[in-house]
């Protein structure tokens, strides 16, 4: 490094060490600046005294000749600067553009990040027949849409609703958890009133919670009746819901035995086929405690969620954001491999990496669930390898 010709003041061991790092991502830098000169546009390039035909190799040989960034690529990485400004990403140093050009992988959640944070019930099965659109009102038996509504109204944070647009002609505003929103707005498109069910049953009526979490997988209400026995609603993921129902809604709107062959065919004609449309899989379903079986030790969850009655199932959908597919392109011409991590079904998972681009069709790919990621990183003594 020649600090006497005024190219850098850094020391010699200090500017030796970006050395292979500019070299190691020198087929990055050219895929990343090929892009540049061609999506900057010309007034922009005119401004760093560049023009699109402008040689790379010209203009990196200096950053190997002193092993620091010339006149020319500072200018570039300025005009890179103002663009992600413009982006509102916010840049407090210039050489973060180095540090973000040595990125090589990014792990993205799903919701809200890859898609639009925005739900909506697209799909339903309800009293033995598979909807896959939402079904008018009097194609469901009226004690069994009273009792969704309810289940629908009382079970879900009373902070969380359904506004009206905010401009004419809009979509209605979702306020609150984006899942309960869409379970509000299956209320709403059946044309029953959830605010009328909240204002008869406010929340101090509530005679016990079982808030969501991540072991329970679930959120359920309990009520008491007027007769003093209990009724109990529950909404989780459908795969391990079901598995704690024991009986499911007719269509007559009585409760049948709900035996586990019967589970595995909903899920194989039902849930698969909804997941492998990008829907993720609620199921609703309640629990009567008579009061000739006495009171019951609510301290025993797995007693108290277990012998649940299924309701229905919804599938709900969450589109992916429009720019999503184009950038994560991008990344992937530059080298750059885009890894999804989300909380959802496997081939529900694997159905929105599609519809991103993450996965090309004919692409060799690999799909892991929290148990068989821990299964390849664990050794035999449950520590995690090398």
């Amino acid at each position: 490094c020649d600090r006497s010709g005024g190219g850098c003041s850094r020391r010699p061991a200090t500017c030796c060490n970006y050395l292979p790092s500019i070299l190691r991502q020198g087929k990055f830098c050219q895929v990343t600046f090929s892009q540049c000169l061609t999506s900057l546009h010309a007034p922009l390039l005119k401004q760093a005294g560049l023009t699109v035909e402008t040689q790379l190799t010209d203009t990196f040989k200096p950053c190997c000749d002193h092993l620091c960034f010339p006149d020319r690529v500072r200018k570039i990485f300025l005009l890179l600067f103002q663009k992600m400004m413009a982006d509102n990403n916010l840049v407090r140093h210039l050489d973060a553009c180095e540090t973000m050009g040595n990125a090589t992988a990014i792990c993205s959640d799903k919701t809200g990040t890859l898609t639009m944070n925005r739900m909506t019930v697209v799909q339903v099965y309800i009293a033995e027949k598979h909807f896959k659109k939402i079904p008018p009102p009097e194609n469901i038996p009226s004690s069994v849409l009273d009792m969704l509504v309810v289940g629908i109204a009382v079970n879900s944070a009373y902070t969380t609703n359904i506004l009206p647009p905010e401009k004419e002609g809009g979509l209605p505003r979702q306020v609150g958890n984006k899942t309960e929103c869409a379970l509000l707005g299956f209320a709403n498109d059946l044309k029953r009133d959830y605010r009328a069910v909240r204002a008869e049953i406010p929340e101090e009526k509530f005679y016990k919670v079982y808030t969501f979490n991540s072991v329970r997988k679930s959120m359920s209400t309990v009520l008491k009746m007027p007769d003093g026995s209990f009724r109990m609603f529950s909404k989780g993921a459908s795969e391990i819901l079901l598995k704690k129902c024991y009986k499911i809604v007719t269509a007559g709107g009585e409760a049948k035995v709900f035996r586990p062959r019967d589970r595995d065919d909903m899920v194989k004609k039902v849930i698969e086929p909804m997941a492998s449309e990008g829907l993720r899989t609620i199921c609703l379903a309640y629990r009567d405690f008579p009061i000739s079986e006495g009171q019951p030790d609510w301290d025993n969850e797995n007693d108290i969620l277990s012998g649940l009655t299924c309701i229905c199932v919804v599938g709900i959908e969450d589109p992916v954001r429009p720019e999503v597919p184009d950038a994560i392109k991008k990344c992937q011409q530059a080298g750059i491999t885009v890894r999804m991590v989300t909380g959802d079904n496997i081939n529900t998972a694997r159905a929105i990496a599609c519809k991103c681009g993450i996965l090309q069709p004919g692409d060799d790919f690999l799909c892991l669930d929290g148990k068989e990621f821990n299964r390849r990183i664990r050794n035999e003594r449950g520590e995690v390898g090398p």
